[in-house]
């Protein structure tokens, strides 16, 4: 869709409520939240998740929308005469930050293509910021050669490298995460699974803040609630021996093994099959506040190229996207389960031949 193209009718009534400020008397449905992400991404309305309740408030593209009936910046309305004694702003793209972050975009195109890699130095989270904002310009404004990506990778060695690779991304290729069905997340841990208990009265597991902690719980909480209500099992997944400290005596005194885990994991089984779910931060070590609250979830990779990893992003949290993820699971299970027939078949076929021979 073009970027200043008319909101359609659900577009346009669900912006004229938050203009009015009315007050949704149930909680969002589905279309709802599709909708005003859609406003989001057009920069008519800000978005604030907190505790399972979303604030949606207007930007002043968006009363400009309500006012008028188009975009600020629509190329159709510029114009440089001036009316009433002073005249239109200027669009976004003739602003001298909007013009600095496209030179420099184009700059670490014609880079990229020369040397397909560019390695910043060292640089501070500011630094990073800036180069992540001129990469989200060159993707945005299709200034990236055909047929062609961009990536960055902050490296162990605290460098930033930028790549120019072949092809689409993988994710670009997979069903978008909000078509799956929905997963109610509690806002409370009440009568919490026995797994999802054990993991909150273990103080050597998901060691995090404590908010985040309390978060990754409520979505553990939700995603095994969901699995027993589809008929599956919730197991616990021990820790690992190798994570594990030593036990010793000292003193006479026995000090028992001991561990200290960024991470909370649970075991799913669909059928005959278990899948481990892994939660934890996706930046712990990152100074940028925004960064450090992101959470990830993980599957594990399996036999084939799917996806196995998901994590907050501007357009979806971990709660609008848990349905994705028991999703992947079963469908994991129903690969696991046709490649476990195919494997007997095969077996069965062989132990036919030599008994023939």
């Amino acid at each position: 869709m073009h970027r200043w193209s008319f909101l359609n009718k659900r577009q346009l009534v669900l912006l004229c409520r938050l203009a009015n400020s009315e007050k949704f008397e149930k909680p969002w449905d589905d279309d709802e939240f599709r909708t005003t992400y859609a406003l989001r991404n057009r920069g008519l309305v800000t978005i604030k998740r907190s505790d399972g309740e979303v604030d949606a408030q207007l930007t002043e593209a968006g009363t400009f929308y309500i006012q008028h009936g188009h975009y600020p910046d629509d190329p159709a309305h510029a114009t440089n005469k001036k009316t009433a004694g002073r005249t239109r702003s200027a669009s976004y793209v003739d602003r001298p930050v909007a013009l600095a972050r496209r030179t420099k975009a184009k700059d670490l195109i014609e880079r990229l293509v020369t040397n397909r890699r560019v390695t910043i130095n060292e640089p501070d989270e500011a630094t990073v910021t800036e180069w992540r904002r001129v990469i989200d310009y060159a993707k945005r404004h299709t200034l990236l050669p055909e047929c062609k990506r961009i990536e960055s990778l902050r490296r162990w060695d605290r460098d930033l490298q930028i790549s120019l690779l072949e092809g689409p991304h993988p994710n670009s290729l997979r069903q978008r995460p909000d078509e799956a069905p929905p997963v109610r997340v509690p806002t409370q841990l009440r009568s919490p699974h026995p797994v999802v208990a054990a993991l909150r009265d273990d103080e050597g597991r998901l060691v995090m803040p404590t908010p985040l902690r309390r978060r990754s719980l409520l979505l553990l909480q939700g995603l095994a609630a969901e699995a027993l209500r589809r008929g599956h099992k919730v197991k616990e997944h021990e820790v690992p021996f190798r994570r594990r400290s030593r036990a010793y005596t000292y003193n006479g005194r026995h000090h028992p093994s001991r561990y200290s885990l960024r991470e909370g994991e649970l075991n799913l089984g669909v059928n005959v099959f278990t899948y481990t779910v892994t939660i934890q931060q996706e930046s712990p070590q990152s100074t940028d506040p925004e960064r450090s609250k992101s959470l990830v979830i993980e599957l594990g990779y399996s036999r084939s190229s799917r996806q196995s990893r998901w994590a907050d992003r501007k357009r979806w949290a971990l709660e609008d996207i848990l349905g994705a993820v028991l999703r992947e699971i079963e469908t994991r299970a129903v690969e696991d389960a046709e490649r476990k027939a195919a494997e007997e078949r095969a077996k069965a076929e062989r132990e036919a031949r030599w008994g023939a021979a």
